[in-house]
């Protein structure tokens, strides 16, 4: 009876130190969960550019115009003019250049007052969010409570005590 004793205590103390490792080996694989967010804000600055000074003049064509001509009198005599005259005027084409525009304006003296340019800004925020979970422990040791076959009483009987556990859910 007493090595039946001795048997019951060496297999649970046999169980409780290979619980120990068990518990303290491979922990389980972690699992990593990804959420990636991504945030595009798109922002427009206005450039103002006030009477720019053209780089290049360019005569595109020669236009005939024609515009209302003067009377005019002579002491003596009245001379009815003609009623229009022909002009001839020069196209030009203006190019306005800096390092936000181009801009090219055409006409008889032409001229650009002020250009507003409005450019265009995007920012891209970008964000990972990762969530490390590591799976539970299966084995452990522990304070146990519960009701159990008594090796001294033989006998069915609660007990409290120090034992190994292994997790199933």
């Amino acid at each position: 009876m007493k090595g039946k004793n001795i048997l019951i205590l060496v297999l649970l103390l046999f169980a409780l130190v290979l619980g120990f490792i068990l518990g303290r080996g491979k922990k389980g694989e972690e699992r990593v969960k990804e959420r990636i967010k991504t945030e595009i804000v798109t922002k427009r600055d206005t450039v103002k550019v006030v009477t720019p000074e053209p780089i290049h003049d360019t005569i595109v064509k020669w236009q005939v115009a024609r515009v209302p001509s003067d009377h005019f009198r002579e002491v003596t005599k009245m001379i009815k003019p003609h009623d229009s005259v022909d002009v001839t005027l020069p196209i030009t084409q203006r190019t306005y250049r800096d390092s936000n525009y181009t801009a090219w304006v055409s006409g008889y003296k032409p001229s650009l007052d002020s250009i507003h340019t409005y450019n265009k800004t995007v920012y891209t925020t970008r964000t990972i969010e990762r969530t490390i979970t590591k799976p539970p422990r299966k084995w452990g040791i522990g304070i146990n409570a519960g009701y159990g076959y008594g090796i001294n009483s033989k006998l069915f009987e609660p007990y409290i005590g120090v034992g190994v556990t292994y997790i199933i859910f």
